[in-house]
């Protein structure tokens, strides 16, 4: 292309030259200079489109050799379809026929230069052996088809884009080898090298413009169930429960069975049971029977799932169920109650030097000694032989965690640590509440006058976020009073990983489940998909737990780029990355007045490049990330899957104070 380019440059300089000595009207030699240099860049535009359509024939093909499902097609406005797949990829499928040739193209009126003729798209095919493989080909000159070759090998299209160009002659190059003319004599568009694309209930099958298919199977989910009765204590049925992965686990007697229906789908088959170690799962016609390990297994696992997998002979046809089970745990549990009532509160605040005193009970499964862990300069003591507990706090302000710590009753083993709540001394310091649109400086304070302060962020929400962000509650339990946005946003970028893989929710419910706890920290993965609720911090906590696992979140990564650059007040939570919620309040707040005086803009919005304002949120919903839109129609989540988890779009740093 660079040949053709300079050759008709040259032209257009010998042209202009000869012309301007004259007397003569130019108007037509420029209209072919024109002409020319249209017809250069509609060449160019016409290759890269081949290019782009041939390599995504070759991702098809790849995607169905490596067993890749579709989970989604959405249609775009100028045709085609946007097909997002099993693996987290998105590709872009043009569904049209092939460009037919026409006639050539009529003189203009005032003008001696001929319409423009056609483009050919060049003929390579696709050649399926009896085996179902692939290869690339082309028709020759004499119309035969023939294989593309990389010496003396034949070439699968599912791992290779053929590499093509037009040389100084007008005909199409194919890795070195000449197949056929560009131009035709007439009018007329390429159009694509997808003849169609038919949706069906199980596959799509992508039709390449010789008729040859490229079939991928939907990724389709086959029903099961588990379930079981729940007892009263006359023995009967009180409830039926249906279990799933988030489900309190069934807690089993050493070496107990228990048998649980099981509703499979119709139709064949293949089935596996998989359970934790020491653990026995059978499936027995409608019925899953599990059995405990035995309590001399001393290598079993006290808890686990069981899970009931089947899958169809069509690829990306299955489904599972799970069943969480546990052995019986120890006990070991403090209680604390107040005029009779029990203690539920999160968060106990204190005045400077206030002391509060509680009724405290003790379940403990064997001989025990309990001790305390309590901030710097607060104390805890039971009294009154052991049936009351005080708390005294510090004079000046201050917070922390108070934790039940059950040792052995030798003191060398410790059986279990318990929180209790969180605590605050106030001291002497008081604040006025803030309120939204309020400036948040650099040294943790609030207000909306920045004379001799530092502006680090805006005031969008006032409130207490500890109240529902419940790791926030633990690692800053005086963040009380609200939340506030960044001055800038933290730029563009995907919510999946760097290496482009999705991060799904069950990747994140595994890492969860490893990182705290076990059933124990299932709470925490309830919030984290529920995205009506102030929950940013958490998520962000877990995200960034799984990062630590060597998943790296663009997103995420954006944020604590922004944070080391734009460092948080100490009193704060540090900058996270907001729920759906808290993008919701950040956009409909009015703070515009207060970020447009520190020289920002709050929500960039320009309705003819509509994309440009989606915001990622931390919230997850199924299979992927929610975002935010931030124009005038309202704020409804967006599943990232309509719109695919690789696109870059902006993040924008919130924290708690």
């Amino acid at each position: 292309m660079k040949r053709i380019f300079t050759t008709i440059m040259a032209a257009a300089a010998v042209l202009s030259a000869t012309v301007s000595c004259s007397q003569y009207d130019d108007t037509d030699l420029k209209n072919s200079i024109a002409s020319l240099e249209e017809r250069t860049a509609s060449l160019e535009e016409f290759v890269e489109t081949i290019r782009g359509e041939l390599a995504t024939v070759q991702e098809l093909v790849s995607k169905s050799e490596e067993g890749i499902t579709i989970d989604s097609l959405v249609e775009k406005e100028n045709g085609g379809y946007k097909v997002y797949f099993s693996d987290g990829t998105v590709t872009d499928i043009s569904n049209g026929a092939k460009g037919d040739k026409g006639d050539k193209g009529d003189k203009g009126d005032n003008s001696t230069v001929d319409g423009e003729n056609g483009l050919n798209a060049p003929e390579i095919i696709i050649i399926t052996e009896e085996d179902g493989t692939k290869y690339w080909g082309y028709i020759d000159a004499d119309g035969k088809e023939q294989y593309l070759m990389m010496g003396k090998d034949r070439i699968p299209v599912g791992g290779y884009v053929p590499e093509i160009s037009i040389n100084e002659d007008g005909k199409w190059v194919v890795d070195g080898t000449v197949i056929g003319s560009v131009n035709a004599v007439g009018t007329g568009e390429a159009g694509s090298l997808f003849k169609n694309v038919v949706v069906e209930e199980n596959y799509v099958l992508f039709v390449y413009w010789t008729g040859e298919e490229i079939v991928i199977p939907r990724t389709t989910q086959l029903d099961i169930t588990i379930q079981g009765d729940v007892l009263g204590e006359d023995g009967s049925v009180v409830s039926t429960v249906t279990y799933n992965q988030f489900s309190d686990p069934v807690e089993f007697e050493y070496g107990a069975e228990k048998t649980f229906r099981l509703t499979l789908p119709v139709g064949e088959y293949d089935m596996a049971v998989t359970s934790p170690n020491g653990w026995k799962a059978d499936v027995d016609g409608s019925s899953l029977v599990v059995t405990a390990p035995s309590e001399s297994n001393i290598f079993a696992e006290e808890y686990g799932a069981v899970t009931v997998t089947v899958a169809a002979d069509v690829i990306g046809v299955s489904g599972s169920a799970t069943l969480n089970v546990t052995l019986p745990q120890p006990v070991y549990a403090v209680t604390l109650t107040k005029d009779g009532e029990p203690v539920s509160d999160a968060t106990l605040i204190f005045a400077s030097g206030e002391v509060k005193e509680y009724g405290i009970t003790v379940t403990a499964d064997s001989e025990y000694e309990l001790t305390f862990e309590q901030p710097e300069n607060w104390t805890v003591e039971i009294f009154n032989d052991g049936n009351s507990l005080r708390i005294t706090a510090p004079a000046d302000a201050s917070n922390g965690v108070i934790t039940a710590v059950f040792k052995s009753a030798d003191g060398a083993t410790e059986l279990a640590r318990q929180k209790l709540f969180n605590v605050i001394s106030e001291g002497s310091a008081e604040a006025e509440p803030p309120v939204v649109g309020d400036y948040y400086f650099s040294d943790g304070t609030w207000g909306s006058d920045p004379a001799g302060k530092t502006v680090v962020g805006v005031v969008f929400w006032v409130g207490d976020p500890t109240a529902t962000d419940q790791i926030l509650a633990e690692d800053h339990p005086l963040c009380r009073n609200g939340l506030a946005v960044a001055l800038h946003d933290a730029g563009k970028y995907a919510i999946t990983t760097a290496g482009g893989n999705t991060i799904t929710y069950s990747s994140v419910y595994n890492a969860i489940w490893d990182l705290y706890g076990g059933v124990e920290g299932m709470g925490l993965y309830m919030s984290f998909i529920n995205y009506d609720s102030p929950v940013g911090y958490t998520n962000t906590a877990m995200l960034k737990s799984y990062d630590g696992l060597g998943n790296q979140s663009d997103a995420i990564d954006a944020i604590s780029t922004y944070d080391a650059s734009n460092e948080a007040p100490a009193g704060s939570s540090g900058w996270y990355l907001p729920s759906f919620w808290e993008l919701e309040e950040m956009f409909t707040a009015a703070v515009d007045a207060s970020l447009a005086a520190q020289g920002t803009v709050y929500v960039p919005w320009d309705s003819d490049n509509f994309e440009a304002n989606y915001y990622w949120s931390s919230s997850s919903g199924n299979y992927n990330w929610y975002c935010v839109s931030s124009t005038a129609e309202g704020h409804d989540p967006i599943n990232a899957n309509e719109l695919g988890t690789s696109r870059e779009y902006n993040v924008r740093a919130i924290l708690a104070f």
